[in-house]
Protein backbone atom coordinates (compact mmCIF):
# COMPACT_ATOMS: atom_id res chain seq x y z
CA UNK A 1 0.00 0.00 0.00
CA UNK A 2 2.94 2.09 -0.79
CA UNK A 3 1.19 4.55 -3.36
CA UNK A 4 4.28 5.41 -4.85
CA UNK A 5 3.11 4.81 -8.59
CA UNK A 6 3.21 8.12 -10.36
CA UNK A 7 1.12 8.91 -13.70
CA UNK A 8 1.66 11.05 -16.89
CA UNK A 9 -1.46 11.65 -19.31
CA UNK A 10 -0.56 12.75 -22.41
CA UNK A 11 -3.70 13.97 -23.71
CA UNK A 12 -2.65 16.07 -26.89
CA UNK A 13 -2.67 13.59 -29.80
CA UNK A 14 0.03 15.84 -31.57
CA UNK A 15 2.25 15.10 -28.62
CA UNK A 16 1.30 10.89 -28.83
CA UNK A 17 2.29 11.72 -32.65
CA UNK A 18 5.58 13.17 -31.27
CA UNK A 19 6.43 10.48 -28.87
CA UNK A 20 5.69 7.71 -31.26
CA UNK A 21 8.18 9.46 -33.93
CA UNK A 22 10.72 9.26 -31.10
CA UNK A 23 9.97 5.65 -30.45
CA UNK A 24 10.89 5.46 -34.49
CA UNK A 25 14.36 7.50 -33.82
CA UNK A 26 14.90 5.17 -31.03
CA UNK A 27 14.32 1.84 -33.10
CA UNK A 28 16.80 3.43 -35.98
CA UNK A 29 19.24 3.81 -33.43
CA UNK A 30 18.94 0.05 -31.92
CA UNK A 31 19.15 -1.31 -35.20
CA UNK A 32 21.99 0.58 -36.09
CA UNK A 33 23.75 -0.69 -33.07
CA UNK A 34 22.83 -3.97 -33.50
CA UNK A 35 21.30 -5.51 -36.73
CA UNK A 36 20.89 -8.44 -35.52
CA UNK A 37 19.01 -7.54 -32.43
CA UNK A 38 15.82 -10.18 -31.44
CA UNK A 39 13.07 -7.51 -32.20
CA UNK A 40 14.61 -5.86 -35.29
CA UNK A 41 12.48 -7.17 -37.84
CA UNK A 42 9.70 -6.23 -36.13
CA UNK A 43 11.46 -2.72 -35.84
CA UNK A 44 12.78 -2.54 -39.52
CA UNK A 45 8.66 -3.10 -40.27
CA UNK A 46 7.58 0.10 -38.12
CA UNK A 47 10.58 2.06 -39.25
CA UNK A 48 9.38 1.41 -42.78
CA UNK A 49 5.84 1.77 -42.40
CA UNK A 50 6.51 5.25 -40.16
CA UNK A 51 8.41 6.75 -43.73
CA UNK A 52 5.44 5.78 -45.51
CA UNK A 53 3.63 8.35 -42.55
CA UNK A 54 1.78 5.32 -40.88
CA UNK A 55 1.97 5.02 -37.01
CA UNK A 56 2.38 1.73 -36.79
CA UNK A 57 4.05 2.36 -32.42
CA UNK A 58 0.65 4.33 -31.03
CA UNK A 59 -1.81 3.16 -34.17
CA UNK A 60 -2.85 6.87 -33.66
CA UNK A 61 -4.06 6.45 -30.76
CA UNK A 62 -5.46 10.10 -29.17
CA UNK A 63 -4.33 9.52 -25.42
CA UNK A 64 -1.27 7.72 -23.89
CA UNK A 65 -1.45 7.13 -20.18
CA UNK A 66 2.42 5.90 -18.51
CA UNK A 67 2.69 4.95 -14.65
CA UNK A 68 5.98 5.74 -13.16
CA UNK A 69 7.84 4.09 -10.22
CA UNK A 70 10.49 4.88 -8.10
CA UNK A 71 13.96 4.19 -9.03
CA UNK A 72 15.61 1.01 -7.19
CA UNK A 73 11.92 -0.04 -6.10
CA UNK A 74 11.85 -3.64 -5.59
CA UNK A 75 8.32 -3.98 -3.79
CA UNK A 76 6.44 -1.28 -6.29
CA UNK A 77 7.56 -2.69 -9.43
CA UNK A 78 3.72 -4.79 -9.75
CA UNK A 79 1.90 -2.01 -8.65
CA UNK A 80 1.96 0.07 -11.56
CA UNK A 81 1.28 -2.94 -13.32
CA UNK A 82 -1.67 -3.78 -11.69
CA UNK A 83 -3.27 0.43 -11.22
CA UNK A 84 -2.50 0.52 -15.16
CA UNK A 85 -4.62 -3.20 -15.69
CA UNK A 86 -7.45 -1.56 -13.52
CA UNK A 87 -7.67 1.20 -15.58
CA UNK A 88 -7.89 -0.84 -18.94
CA UNK A 89 -10.75 -2.17 -17.08
CA UNK A 90 -12.63 0.88 -16.04
CA UNK A 91 -11.89 2.19 -19.48
CA UNK A 92 -13.80 -0.70 -21.68
CA UNK A 93 -16.77 0.13 -19.05
CA UNK A 94 -16.81 3.82 -20.08
CA UNK A 95 -16.02 2.45 -24.12
CA UNK A 96 -12.65 3.53 -24.27
CA UNK A 97 -10.16 1.53 -25.67
CA UNK A 98 -7.05 1.01 -24.92
CA UNK A 99 -3.62 -1.16 -25.36
CA UNK A 100 -0.39 -2.21 -23.74
CA UNK A 101 2.61 -0.67 -25.41
CA UNK A 102 5.39 -2.75 -25.12
CA UNK A 103 7.84 -0.75 -27.82
CA UNK A 104 7.27 2.80 -26.29
CA UNK A 105 8.43 1.18 -22.78
CA UNK A 106 11.67 0.00 -23.47
CA UNK A 107 12.39 3.05 -25.70
CA UNK A 108 11.27 5.06 -22.33
CA UNK A 109 13.67 3.22 -20.38
CA UNK A 110 17.14 3.23 -23.41
CA UNK A 111 16.47 6.53 -25.06
CA UNK A 112 17.09 9.91 -23.42
CA UNK A 113 15.15 12.00 -25.83
CA UNK A 114 12.08 10.19 -24.84
CA UNK A 115 12.47 10.16 -21.28
CA UNK A 116 13.28 14.02 -21.60
CA UNK A 117 10.05 14.33 -23.94
CA UNK A 118 7.95 13.18 -21.55
CA UNK A 119 9.50 15.05 -18.46
CA UNK A 120 10.52 11.89 -16.13
CA UNK A 121 11.30 13.18 -12.83
CA UNK A 122 14.50 12.53 -11.72
CA UNK A 123 14.23 9.18 -9.16
CA UNK A 124 11.46 7.79 -11.01
CA UNK A 125 11.37 5.20 -13.92
CA UNK A 126 8.67 4.63 -16.53
CA UNK A 127 7.30 1.27 -15.62
CA UNK A 128 4.82 0.90 -18.36
CA UNK A 129 2.16 2.72 -21.37
CA UNK A 130 -1.11 2.09 -22.65
CA UNK A 131 -2.70 3.86 -25.32
CA UNK A 132 -6.26 4.62 -24.96
CA UNK A 133 -8.79 6.41 -26.58
CA UNK A 134 -12.45 5.55 -27.90
CA UNK A 135 -12.09 3.39 -31.01
CA UNK A 136 -13.29 4.01 -34.61
CA UNK A 137 -14.71 0.48 -34.75
CA UNK A 138 -16.76 -1.54 -32.43
CA UNK A 139 -15.98 -4.86 -31.67
CA UNK A 140 -18.25 -7.79 -32.62
CA UNK A 141 -17.70 -9.12 -29.08
CA UNK A 142 -16.09 -12.40 -30.21
CA UNK A 143 -13.05 -13.04 -28.16
CA UNK A 144 -9.62 -13.35 -29.68
CA UNK A 145 -8.44 -16.72 -30.31
CA UNK A 146 -6.24 -17.92 -27.18
CA UNK A 147 -4.17 -21.16 -26.41
CA UNK A 148 -5.43 -23.73 -24.13
CA UNK A 149 -4.80 -22.62 -20.15
CA UNK A 150 -1.80 -24.07 -18.98
CA UNK A 151 -2.55 -25.42 -15.49
CA UNK A 152 -0.96 -27.89 -13.22
CA UNK A 153 -3.42 -28.92 -10.39
CA UNK A 154 -1.59 -29.75 -7.00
Amino acid sequence: NSQRVKWIVVHDPEKVQKIAAHTVEWMKTEVEKRPNHPYSVQYNGIIRRAGLGEDAVCHNAPHLLIAMIPEGSTWTKADPIIALSYFELVAKGYGIASCWNGFLKIAMEEFPPMREELEIPEGYMPSYALTFGYPKQRSTGAAPKRNPLSIRWI
